[in-house]
């Protein structure tokens, strides 16, 4: 029984090795006798980024609990975008209401 699952578990590892680099590989053409090899070179996608900090309030009325307070951003600042993290969030109370203040901070890129 230890054989036939170490027995398929190698085949699966092979399997699993022999696709991965199947892909990797430069693709090779063939016609009758001939052989030829197509390259092609990867081009890297151009990005720039900017570190962003926002200061965002939320109402513990709609938002009761800290678990509730989203732990991401969307910061758009055109033409850079993405989401940043969570880093602080903090309670404050005025005389009419309570706030959760949540500090955000990260990178933004430029695609």
């Amino acid at each position: 029984m230890k054989k036939k699952i170490i027995t398929g578990l190698l085949t699966v590892v092979a399997c699993f090795t022999l696709g991965s680099t199947s892909f990797a590989a430069s693709p090779v053409i063939a016609t009758s006798n001939t052989v030829a090899t197509e390259t092609t070179s990867a081009v890297a996608p151009t990005s720039s980024s900017k570190w962003v900090e926002q200061s965002v309030s939320y109402n513990k009325l709609h938002y009761p609990n800290s678990s509730d307070v989203p732990s991401n951003f969307y910061y758009d600042d055109a033409p850079y975008y993405g989401y940043i993290s969570l880093i602080s969030l903090v309670t404050r109370t005025t005389e009419t209401d309570q706030w959760w203040i949540a500090k955000y901070q990260g990178f933004i890129y430029n695609w």
